[in-house]
C-alpha cells in the first residue's frame, strides 16, 4: 500500500483530494452557520409580528369597551363580551406562539434567553 503511494503523482493527488474534501466540508459548515442565522432571524420577525399583532388588538379592544361605555351598554355584557375577546386573543397568542415554538425549539430558546438577558 505505501509503495502505491510512492509513485509518481499519486501523493499528490490524495493531498488535492484531501484539499477538496476539506474545503467542501467547511462550505458545510459554514452553509449550516448561515442557515442557522437565518432561521433565527426569521423566527425573531415572526416573534415580533405575533406580539404587534397582540398589542394592536388588545387595543382594539380597549377602544371596544370604551365605545360599549358611551353607547349605555349594560356592565354585564361589556364584561362579558370583553372577557371573551380576551380570552380567544389569549388562545390565538397561545396558539401562534406555540407553532412557532414547534418550527424551531432552540432557536426560539434562544430568543428568549436574549429577552431575559436584557
Amino acid at each position: 500500500m505505501l509503495e502505491f503511494l510512492k509513485q509518481p503523482g499519486i501523493y499528490e493527488c490524495l493531498w488535492i483530494l484531501s484539499g477538496f474534501f476539506a474545503c467542501k466540508a467547511l462550505y458545510s459548515i459554514l452553509g449550516v452557520v448561515h442557515i442557522y442565522r437565518y432561521v433565527k432571524n426569521v423566527s425573531l420577525s415572526c416573534f415580533s409580528l405575533i406580539m404587534i399583532t397582540y398589542a394592536g388588538i388588545k387595543k382594539g379592544i380597549d377602544l371596544k369597551r370604551g365605545i360599549l361605555i358611551e353607547s349605555k351598554t349594560e356592565e354585564y355584557i361589556i364584561n362579558n363580551v370583553i372577557h371573551l375577546d380576551q380570552e380567544r386573543l389569549n388562545v390565538w397568542k397561545d396558539a401562534a406562539l406555540q407553532n412557532l415554538h414547534n418550527f424551531s425549539p432552540i432557536v426560539l430558546k434562544e430568543i428568549y434567553e436574549e429577552f431575559n438577558k436584557e
